[in-house]
Formats: structure tokens, C-alpha cells, sequence
């Protein structure tokens, strides 16, 4: 059985995803993700706060113009928003 707050937390980061940029970007952050800890113990996914910045890096692209800035902040704060909630699951 969940409680209200991890009942929230589930459907914060289902929206997350039905981000269409957040989509797309999340296979290779994925993979990124799985590189740093591929069974990650508990330290492990404290730590990947340390790589943030790499894994959204590693879909950047080159040439950017200001609508993919400003995307490239909302799928920044989904990131960061998807790491904060895994962190805080139970707590």
C-alpha cells in the first residue's frame, strides 16, 4: 500500500516522462546512468548527483539556437527533479 506522498512522488515523475523532450533524451541518459552504477547500491545513487551534469551533457548538441536553450533547461529540471525524487523515495 502507498502513502499520499509516494503516491505524488510516482505521478510527479510519470509527468516527467510524458514530457516529449524528457523522452527523448532519456535512453541515452540511461545508459549514462547505467554506466555509473549498473546495480547501484544506496551510495551509489547519492553519488550520482556528483555525474548530473555529465549525463544531461551527453545529448548536447552543437548549434544550438534559444529554443533549444530554453528546452534544454526544462529537461535539466526534469533531471534534476527525477534524481531528488529517487533519492527521497521511503523518506
Amino acid at each position: 500500500m502507498q502513502n499520499i506522498i509516494e503516491h505524488l512522488r510516482q505521478r510527479s515523475i510519470e509527468s516527467l516522462f510524458s514530457m516529449a523532450s524528457f523522452s527523448t533524451v532519456w535512453q541515452t541518459w540511461q545508459s549514462e546512468i547505467k554506466k555509473t552504477a549498473s546495480k547501484p547500491t544506496e551510495r551509489q545513487i547519492l553519488s550520482l548527483g556528483d555525474c548530473l551534469y555529465d549525463i544531461f551533457y551527453s545529448t548536447n548538441s552543437v548549434g544550438r539556437g534559444q529554443s533549444d536553450v530554453s528546452a534544454g533547461g526544462a529537461v535539466w529540471e526534469a533531471l534534476v527533479c527525477w534524481y531528488l525524487n529517487l533519492c527521497l523515495v521511503g523518506r
